[in-house]
């Protein structure tokens, strides 16, 4: 063999210290390289198999048409070649794209790869064979292309610190967002929420930047990716008033009834810069005894009808007027 032969043409003449030179080992040196490279070119001249990724660029999608799924960027190609020139194309293969025209597929929607073999085979030179082709289809699954304006859900948890609460409604700006996308997908949108945040040990009002939720449907694209969150904080005080019982008389007018008491005391809390504003003419409370069988009961319920929308929290004592009937 061609290794026994190095061995000992090449332990005779290096083993030997005396013998030992710079020059030969240069001379071994080259020798070894040059016995290598036979040795590489006998294997690479063998065919051999190799799966190599071929890009793919999709053009012309149709204007009024959108994907409703995301396409493959690269097809498998299993191919049988000689190894040297296996190796010197593999780089190159990177450098050359498949071209798919989609006008082509409005009335067909796929493409069965292996039936295109002739067209993908042409990217590569004669001597390479095309064994095989992954994935053997490529769907064009289409829809009409839609737009749609819908408002932004603020998604966040808050916790205050005392005396601290929120003052009126959070707020997005812009408020609302335009998502584009395949109509069957879209329709069904009725919000888009922001990702979730969270704050804790608040006493001064929110105002920054957060991102809307990423589309997790392919085709899904929105007008903008973030907004900005606004969420009024102020320090919060608590106060009372009293207000007179509005009455709606039984439907038999007959009959009169007379109740007890005649006032509720309203306990509501409020942010400072609206506490100027809160009057008892603001809050009704009512007790209805239209429907009621007056003549089994004594108590009746109270309802607090209406409050300020400028209030954090509003409740009321008593719960329950009693009353007597007086025919």
């Amino acid at each position: 063999m061609l290794t026994d032969r190095f061995r000992n043409f090449f332990g005779k003449r290096f083993l030997n210290k005396k013998n030992f030179s710079n020059e030969n080992v240069v001379i071994f040196v080259v020798c070894i390289s040059i016995a290598t490279m036979f040795w590489s070119l006998t294997k690479l001249s063998k065919s051999y198999s190799s799966t190599l990724s071929v890009p793919i660029r999709y053009t012309n999608m149709p204007k009024d048409s959108v994907l409703t799924h995301t396409l493959p960027e690269f097809l498998s190609v299993t191919v049988e070649a000689p190894g040297w020139n296996l190796l010197v194309r593999h780089m190159k293969l990177y450098q050359s794209t498949l071209t798919v025209d989609l006008q082509l597929f409005k009335t067909t929607a796929y493409l069965a790869t292996n039936d295109k073999t002739n067209l993908i085979s042409g990217q590569f030179p004669s001597d390479f064979n095309v064994i095989r082709i992954h994935p053997d289809t490529i769907n064009f699954d289409m829809d009409s292309r839609l737009q749609k304006k819908i408002p932004i859900k603020l998604n966040y948890t808050i916790d205050f610190e005392k005396q601290y609460d929120q003052s009126a409604p959070a707020f997005a700006v812009p408020d609302s967002v335009l998502i584009i996308g395949p109509k069957s997908k879209i329709e069904v949108f009725e919000y888009w929420s922001t990702q979730e945040r969270s704050y804790e040990q608040v006493n001064k009002s929110i105002r920054e930047t957060v991102e809307l939720e990423i589309p997790q449907s392919p085709g899904i694209n929105l007008s903008f990716t973030e907004t900005e969150l606004n969420i009024p904080v102020e320090q919060i005080t608590e106060d009372k008033t009293e207000i007179n019982i509005t009455v709606i008389p039984p439907n038999n007018k007959r009959i009169n009834v007379i109740h007890m008491p005649q006032k509720v005391t309203v306990t509501y809390k409020v942010a400072l810069s609206n506490y100027e504003r809160v009057g008892s003419n603001l809050f009704e409370a009512v007790v209805d005894f239209s429907d009621m069988d007056l003549m089994n009961n004594n108590t009746a319920a109270i309802v607090l009808t209406r409050t300020p929308d400028f209030i954090k929290s509003a409740d009321f004592y008593p719960k329950r007027v009693q009353y007597i009937i007086n025919q």
